[in-house]
């Protein structure tokens, strides 16, 4: 939180300025060109994690306010603002890629809705999903499928990784459809 954010957000890049995300920039699998750009110097602002937060790559950025998850890889170390927040995952039995796509499905989407019901992405919320176990070719695939939405990312890959999940949790059509209507609610 810069505190004041008129006085320190920039809306063009300049000397000494990096880009600063807000959730608004956020998209499943990848993040959009930055609208702002700020002089980072912690002294200054209201509030801010530890700069190892920011800097760790890749770490896993998310919409702090939103009506189902959205989630994206973050690989260059880049500053969000309070209306984003950082996950630095520590899941060794899941690539970065995999939990990525679990946390942009559809069926993780509807656990949050069902189980908090809120559209604040709280960290400790999230810390309650329970991860499943997958093989490695389950986590080749997901993995693979996530680079391709990070590379560009269409409905046709969303798509196709929540199908993988989809098998992954061995949901019928029927459940399926459950979980599709629930959303758009």
């Amino acid at each position: 939180m810069t505190g004041n954010n008129k006085k320190h957000l920039k809306t063009k890049p300049g000397l000494g300025l990096e880009p600063i995300y807000t959730g608004k920039e956020i998209q499943p699998f990848c993040i959009d060109k930055p609208r702002y750009f700020v002089h980072y110097d912690r002294t200054v602002f209201q509030q801010t994690a530890p700069d190892e937060y920011y800097r760790t790559t890749p770490k896993i950025v998310y919409r702090f306010i939103s009506n189902h998850l959205v989630f994206a890889a973050e690989r260059n170390g880049a500053l969000v603002l309070n209306s984003a927040n950082i996950l630095i995952p520590n899941v060794p039995e899941l690539s970065f890629e995999a939990l990525l796509a679990l946390l942009n499905s559809k069926v993780y989407s509807f656990i949050y809705r069902v189980l908090f019901g809120q559209i604040k992405v709280l960290r400790s919320n999230l810390s309650q999903l329970k991860l499943p176990s997958i093989n490695p070719q389950q986590d080749d695939e997901l993995k693979s499928l996530v680079l391709a939405a990070e590379a560009n990312s269409t409905e046709e890959i969303k798509e196709e990784i929540n199908r993988a999940i989809f098998k992954l949790y061995g949901l019928d059509d029927e459940e399926i459809a459950v979980i599709r209507k629930r959303l758009e609610a």
